[in-house]
């Protein structure tokens, strides 16, 4: 499953693009990374993000807020640019 968004309707996020990299039981178990760039300019990359996660972002009426509470605080993550 990948997903390329470039168009987002949030104050904080500008793109956000997910790969899948692993596959495990099913495809809700699968990981990937999900890679965040924000309004402000920051890119980071969130790795081991499941597709189930990515999900519950995208269903979210947030998609800020849910990147805010749901993957930043549970995933490892490398600056990409500033």
């Amino acid at each position: 499953m990948n997903i390329n968004i470039t168009e987002i309707n949030s104050a904080a996020i500008k793109s956000l693009r997910y790969e899948a990299v692993e596959a495990r039981y099913d495809d809700a178990e699968k990981t990937g990374t999900l890679v965040v760039t924000f309004t402000n300019g920051g890119t980071y990359a969130y790795h081991a993000v499941s597709v189930a996660t990515i999900r519950k972002v995208l269903a979210s009426d947030s998609i800020g807020s849910a990147v805010a509470t749901i993957v930043r605080p549970s995933h490892t993550f490398t600056k990409v640019s500033a």
